[in-house]
């Protein structure tokens, strides 16, 4: 059971599920509960996973495509920073863009990954990176197109420059989810075609899903060609889902979205802890309803769900 030392941890797992059942993923509480194991398990993969059996198999499932530069539309689901590497493997060089948080840190790491593969360090024209936040990142983008560069960039991740331009909406299993079209820009800027793409593990086994290349021709396609990306997320079992890194980030958008579609209908609670310093909370999965209770029931309620926990 979760404590205060890993509250945060905990508390997005719990988010998360509750965002699942509004989405029709959870069959019952049990189920629910297994799927909070299965993200605090999630939790604490490292996405640079060192598995050269799971990267053959991602390069063996690669989409087959020309020899034309692409841009990659990723999502930060399952172990993606094999992405830029599986490119690597088959001979296209890679610019993969970052945010400024994580530059630095994900840049050694993929430089790291390149020496262990190749023995060597990387040239310019094989690997490059370039931080979301640079105003000219779209002009650095654009030339590595036209060195015959691969962009990987992950659509989720809200990178840009600018805070207030370059927002469209997408909708999201019938919720409608702010993200940038940053990509659909360079895309139309360059002609050069997005595609999106996303693996993950079920089970251990890779399963890589993939739709067909767009570019928009005019700046009123941008939110298709975003929705186009997003639409590869609908088929996700739950499993699938509790891999992706930013998932309950999107938590207040569709409890939200379900607070004006909620009715008078009465439905018994599916109650869940939350971990703070200040009070002792419970949420109702249901509901999206958090209250305050005293300290024993609350120790009571975590007692009924670790007793569940240790089932899985």
């Amino acid at each position: 059971m979760a404590t205060l030392a890993n509250a945060a941890a905990w508390n997005s797992s719990v988010r998360l599920v509750t965002m699942f059942y509004h989405w029709g993923l959870v069959r019952d509480y049990a189920h629910l509960v297994e799927l909070l194991v299965k993200h605090q398990a999630w939790l604490k993969q490292p996405v640079f996973k060192d598995d050269g059996l799971l990267l053959e198999e991602l390069v063996r499932q690669w989409p087959q495509v020309d020899g034309r530069p692409r841009i990659w539309a990723c999502f930060h689901i399952g172990p993606y920073g094999l992405i830029p590497r599986a490119l690597l493997l088959k001979n296209r060089g890679v610019a993969v863009l970052l945010k400024d948080e994580v530059f630095e840190e994900q840049r050694h790491r993929y430089v790291a990954q390149f020496l262990e593969t190749f023995r060597r360090q990387p040239t310019d024209g094989e690997l490059r990176f370039v931080r979301s936040g640079d105003r000219d990142c779209l002009v650095q983008l654009k030339r590595s197109l036209e060195d015959g560069l691969d962009i990987v960039c992950f659509v989720d991740g809200q990178e840009g420059s600018a805070e207030r331009k370059g927002w469209t909406m997408v909708n999201l299993r019938n919720v409608p989810i702010p993200v940038r079209y940053g990509m659909a820009v360079l895309s139309r800027w360059t002609g050069a075609a997005v595609r999106p793409v996303v693996f993950s593990l079920i089970q251990g086994a890779l399963r890589l899903c993939s739709l067909g290349d767009v570019h928009p021709v005019d700046a009123d396609q941008y939110q298709s060609v975003l929705q186009h990306c997003y639409d590869l997320l609908h088929d996700l079992t739950a499993e699938e889902w509790v891999q992706w890194e930013f998932a309950s980030s999107f938590f207040e958008v569709v409890m939200r979205d379900h607070a004006g579609k909620e009715t008078t209908v009465k439905h018994e609670p599916w109650w869940l802890p939350v971990m703070t310093s200040q009070e002792q909370l419970l949420i109702d999965v249901k509901s999206g309803q958090t209250t305050a209770v005293p300290e024993t029931a609350h120790q009571d309620f975590c007692e009924r769900v670790q007793a569940l926990i240790v089932k899985f």
